[in-house]
């Protein structure tokens, strides 16, 4: 599975409030309950997609 997101820009200070160290994306199977049961996984760096 590819996923892919809109990158922020790093000088945006209003976005962020200090380093971008990556991203955390969130997953989960359409069956459940997305607040309770779902995965996690933190890509470092600035990118736009993972595998």
């Amino acid at each position: 599975m590819t996923v892919t997101w809109d990158m922020i820009d790093e000088n945006d200070h209003s976005v962020l409030r200090g380093r971008l160290l990556g991203y955390t994306v969130r997953y989960w199977r359409k069956s459940l309950d997305e607040l309770q049961n779902y995965w996690e996984r933190r890509f470092p760096g600035q990118r736009s997609r993972a595998i």
